[in-house]
């Protein structure tokens, strides 16, 4: 005797409500992680959030063919520029929850929930690269954050404030964990 129509729908219904339960189990985690460097990850901090250094020395040294001499004492800053908190941009989350609904309706339309936790990963694997893509482009478009001092254009030779020897924009990454419960 083969399965009734209505135990399919019942098997199916069943198969959803296992894939968003699936779905609270898992989370994508999407930055600077430790493992890429405790340098990497000062460096984003400092500037998403901008900080204020007090030189402790002085400094000399030639880069790109300028001379500098900062004193010690001084006061350099870093202004705050935006790339990590992706719910300030409105862009970004409209994007990623496009991600999501999309991720969702293909697993639903495919019916490809035969193991709902495998494919919960997956749609959460899928959004945290989104993540991390709009990351790294709010990193090199340097036409959304204000623009370098003349010295620090200078020094690096090109004015793209939050891109400098690109190890900062390597090392964000996304990857997907399992949630505390």
């Amino acid at each position: 005797m083969g399965i009734t129509d209505n135990q399919k729908v019942v098997n199916y219904f069943n198969a959803m409500l296992n894939y968003f339960e699936d779905l609270k189990k898992v989370k994508a985690s999407v930055g600077i992680h430790a493992e890429k460097g405790k340098y990497n990850v000062d460096k984003a901090v400092w500037n998403e959030f901008g900080t204020t250094h007090i030189t402790q020395h002085d400094y000399n040294f030639v880069k790109n063919d300028v001379q500098v001499h900062i004193p010690k004492g001084s006061n350099i800053s870093i202004k705050a520029r935006l790339f990590i908190r992706l719910y300030l941009y409105p862009s970004a989350v409209i994007r990623l929850t496009d991600e999501a609904v999309r991720n969702i309706e293909t697993f639903l339309a495919n019916k490809r929930l035969n193991n709902s936790m495998k494919t919960a990963v997956s749609t959460v694997d899928n959004i945290g690269r989104k993540a991390k893509s709009i990351m790294k482009e709010n990193i090199t478009n340097s036409t959304i954050h204000a623009p370098n001092k003349d010295l620090t254009v200078a020094l690096k030779g090109f004015n793209y404030p939050l891109y400098d020897t690109g190890d900062m924009l390597d090392a964000i990454d996304s990857k997907v964990e399992r949630r505390g419960i």
